[in-house]
């Protein structure tokens, strides 16, 4: 009996380690690592997304009993099935959008499954990913136009924040609070970030640190929160030509080592207003080449909106808008404050928009992880163990106390 007991549970911890190692395997090639691309080369890599996404279909069938009957998972095929069509209107079908936006959805599905598998997959990620970037910054030294493991220096902040938080999380589900690992694994990814020198990436990283320091207290208002940072992303597009003539705008960029119109951020911002306007309703679709004069009267292209909420109108219209917004509404709308895993991954999320005032994180897999963590969240499908047990011990308090007094 004892034997067959001990074949279990070491039969039990290799399913879970395989498992384990399986998700790590399966979401690499959906997180934008250049180190990954150059690598593997952009055949391999375009066909290793193909076979991940592949098996994570697999796993949905072997592991998803039903099919989801929440407003978030239909939600998201929506929006980027709105995205699909006007991405092929414009410019011709993509297979690599497809096999992305697939891919995504499986991950949802399987987060409501292996939410907790899956953030520990994601956080052996992000500790190999920031040894090798530091490394990779090592050996080519600080350029501003290098291109390190993660990515350039833009692409710092939109990994290493959620990463951050995702091993906090991590941490507080299997310990029931925050390690010394999660404070090292924060101080070297802000120290990669200030080293290469990028402003949103820098300010990011600061929102990181402070909302890290203040979980324990700052209990938000979710819907506050998220309205909030909708009209601070919009105010900033559409108001920019005001806040460039603001001194005290100016002083705060000067600190940043950047000028008023955010290194030509809002030349791009109003190019992407002027495409909007043909497309309206549906928008552009995703792909998007917008043509801008810089501030030193320079002819550039870039590939994004730099704004989340622009970038979204831009690429979904008016239409797509709504629905991503619905999208968000769904993935928080039964959040619960007081349970520290919900505010450690919805925080999480505002910061991601902090990245978004001047970078389209928009399309972003740890974007898609993050709001399914929310929307696991909501509908108890992520579960807080150690909430329960702190109600638990709560409640027998009273008993005895009860007991006491009788």
């Amino acid at each position: 009996m004892h034997n067959l007991k001990n074949g279990y549970v070491q039969t039990k911890y290799f399913n879970y380690y395989a498992m384990l190692l399986i998700y790590t395997f399966l979401l690499l090639p959906f997180l934008s690592l250049v180190g990954i691309q150059k690598l593997l080369g952009e055949t391999a890599y375009s066909a290793y997304q193909s076979g991940a996404m592949v098996l994570l279909f697999v796993l949905v069938l072997f592991k998803v009993r039903y099919v989801p009957r929440d407003m978030f998972s239909w939600m998201y095929l929506l929006f980027n099935g709105l995205i699909i069509y006007s991405t092929t209107q414009n410019y011709g079908f993509s297979m690599g959008i497809l096999v992305n936006v697939l891919a995504g959805f499986f991950i949802i599905l399987l987060i409501r499954q292996d939410g907790e598998l899956i953030i520990r997959a994601l956080t052996i990620i992000a500790v190999i990913a920031l040894i090798a970037n530091f490394i990779s910054i090592a050996r080519q030294g600080l350029n501003e136009l290098s291109e390190y493991f993660v990515g350039g220096k833009n692409s710092m902040s939109i990994f290493f924040a959620p990463s951050a938080f995702l091993i906090m999380a991590n941490a507080y589900i299997r310990r029931g609070k925050a390690s010394w690992f999660v404070a090292c694994y924060a101080a070297v990814a802000a120290l990669e970030v200030f080293l290469t020198n990028s402003a949103t990436g820098i300010v990011t990283v600061v929102a990181m640190g402070a909302a890290m320091l203040w979980i324990k207290r700052f209990k938000p208002n979710v819907m506050t929160c998220i309205l909030g940072m909708i009209l601070i992303q919009l105010a900033l597009v559409f108001l920019i030509d005001i806040l460039a003539n603001s001194p005290l705008w100016q002083e705060i960029l000067t600190l940043l080592g950047k000028e008023a119109t955010l290194t030509s951020r809002a030349m791009i911002w109003e190019q992407a207003i002027g495409m909007l306007k043909e497309d309206w309703l549906l928008g552009v679709g995703r792909g998007a080449t917008i043509q801008y004069v810089t501030s030193w009267g320079r002819r550039m292209v870039a590939g994004e909106a730099h704004n989340f909420f622009l970038e979204l109108l831009l690429e979904g219209g008016l239409l797509g808008f709504g629905l991503y917004v619905m999208l968000i509404w769904s993935a928080v709308r039964n959040l619960n404050m007081e349970n520290l895993l919900h505010r450690i991954i919805f925080i999480c999320f505002l910061v991601m928009l902090v990245n978004g005032l001047a970078e389209a994180v928009n399309n972003k897999m740890h974007v898609t992880i993050i709001l399914a963590l929310l929307s696991a969240c909501s509908n108890g499908m992520l579960k807080d163990k150690h909430m329960k047990k702190t109600k638990q011990v709560g409640q027998q308090d009273v008993v005895d106390l009860e007991n006491y007094r009788q």
